[in-house]
């Protein structure tokens, strides 16, 4: 059940590759599509914040990752569950990425002490289009990049809790791609 969570959850923060996107969070309480739909809200408070309309935010210090992000944005803004969200991250990688297949860790906390891991390796290409140059390209290389994923996020069976999620993704030779964390708020509306 926590790795489904976890593989859902997943699928919002990972804005780059199936693993670096944002999670559709927001800071307001109003959903302007639909009161019906369940909403996620941002609890975070610390941390230095990626620049654009997302509240994720660095894990470690974001100057030795492959890819530095310069914008990282949602649409729509908040997304809604059982809608999709368009989630694109500009950026530069700081070098080639010789392999699309790229680690990763993910790590979910529940706001009742419960924690899942979720780790694997997956094709960076599969789930993100990279366009560089005017051109898509995958896997990336050095240079400025536009990366952008696109995602239905199911609801029903995400449980109302808060979370935290951090996520670690690295290439097979253990450089750091991307190191990000959130924390937000599931909630129904009545």
């Amino acid at each position: 059940m926590y790795q489904l969570l976890t593989a859902a959850i997943l699928s919002f923060l990972i804005a780059f590759t199936h693993f670096t996107s944002s999670f559709a969070l927001v800071n307001q309480i109003q959903n302007p599509l639909d009161d019906a739909h369940g909403l996620i809200h941002s609890v975070n408070s610390t941390g230095t914040t990626v620049p654009g309309s997302s509240p994720v935010r660095y894990g470690r210090d974001p100057l030795h990752n492959l890819f530095t992000i310069s914008q990282l944005d949602m649409h729509p803004n908040p997304c809604v569950i059982e809608s999709y969200c368009s989630i694109t991250a500009l950026g530069n990688f700081t070098a080639d990425v010789a392999s699309a297949h790229l680690s990763f860790k993910v790590v979910t906390r529940f706001d009742d002490g419960r924690e899942g891991l979720m780790c694997g390796e997956d094709n960076f290409c599969k789930w993100v289009e990279v366009v560089q140059n005017g051109t898509k390209r995958c896997p990336p290389e050095k240079g400025h990049a536009r990366l952008q994923w696109t995602v239905m996020l199911v609801g029903g069976w995400i449980p109302e809790a808060n979370y935290t999620i951090t996520v670690l993704v690295t290439t097979p030779e253990g450089e750091t791609v991307s190191d990000l964390w959130t924390e937000f708020e599931m909630r129904y509306k009545d």
